[in-house]
C-alpha cells in the first residue's frame, strides 16, 4: 500500500509528502484523511475526470471513476453484459424505470434483476397455511374478518 501511496505521488507530482510525518504509513493517512482529500483535491480540481485517470494510468496507479447512478444507467458496456434491466411491475408490467443488475456474472445464471418486491397478500397462502399452518377454513374466517 505505501508503494501505491509513493506512485500515486509521484503521478500527481507531490513527492514532497513523502517526507510529510502525516502521511508516512496507511494507519497515518487514515488518521489525517482529511489532509489526505485536500492533496488529492488539490491536484484534481483543475482536471477533468479523462485527464486525471489518464496520468494516474500513465504511472499504472489503480483507480477508476465512481459513477453517478445516470452514468451507470447509461454505460455501454453494462447494457451490452445484460447489466441494466428495466424494472417490471407484477400487476401493470413495463416501468419505465432501469436499474444496475447484480455486477458478477456466472456461467450458467442468468444476470437478470431478482424482481419486484411482493404485492399485498402475494405470500398469504405460502405463510399462513405453510408455515404456520393454519386451515383453509382458518384463512377463509381471517379473510371474511378483513385481517388479512
Amino acid at each position: 500500500m505505501d508503494d501505491q501511496w509513493k506512485v500515486f505521488l509521484e503521478a500527481i507530482q507531490r513527492e514532497d509528502c513523502l517526507e510529510d510525518p502525516r502521511f508516512k504509513s496507511l494507519g497515518d493517512r487514515l488518521k489525517n484523511a482529511n489532509e489526505v482529500e485536500a492533496v488529492v483535491t488539490g491536484w484534481s480540481k483543475n482536471l477533468s475526470t479523462e485527464e486525471a485517470l489518464k496520468v494516474l494510468r500513465a504511472k499504472k496507479v489503480p483507480c477508476d471513476p465512481v459513477l453517478e447512478v445516470k452514468e451507470v444507467l447509461a454505460d455501454p458496456q453494462l447494457e451490452s453484459r445484460g447489466m441494466i434491466q428495466e424494472l417490471m411491475h407484477p400487476l401493470s408490467g413495463k416501468t419505465g424505470l432501469k436499474a444496475a443488475g447484480f455486477p458478477i456474472r456466472f456461467s450458467e445464471l442468468p444476470a437478470e434483476y431478482p424482481g419486484p418486491a411482493p404485492i399485498l397478500g402475494q405470500h398469504n397462502n405460502e405463510i399462513y397455511m405453510g408455515l404456520l399452518n393454519f386451515s383453509k377454513e382458518e384463512m377463509e374466517q381471517l379473510k371474511k374478518e378483513r385481517i388479512i
